[in-house]
């Protein structure tokens, strides 16, 4: 639920609240999600991958014509799922 001081910051003469007020369930999850994040490297790992991605993608620049305009390399990346 929510604590008395901050159910009584709330109590200004306005009777507004979000229907997901003093709900953790949400917070929980999403904290939850945060420690995976930290404690798997999703993020330091998400950049390098996204990192040799783009290494190839330059690469293939160098020999495919197509690729090179910022239509053809939003093309590539659309292709491989990016």
């Amino acid at each position: 639920m929510l604590r008395r001081e901050l159910a009584q910051a709330f109590s200004n003469g306005m009777d507004y609240f979000a229907t997901c007020g003093g709900c953790t369930a949400a917070g929980a999850a999403g904290l939850a999600v945060m420690r995976v994040l930290a404690s798997e490297g999703l993020q330091a790992r998400a950049a390098a991958t996204g990192a040799h991605l783009m290494a190839r993608l330059r690469a293939l620049q160098q020999v495919r014509r197509a690729a090179r305009s910022r239509e053809g390399a939003a093309a590539l990346l659309l292709l491989v799922g990016a």
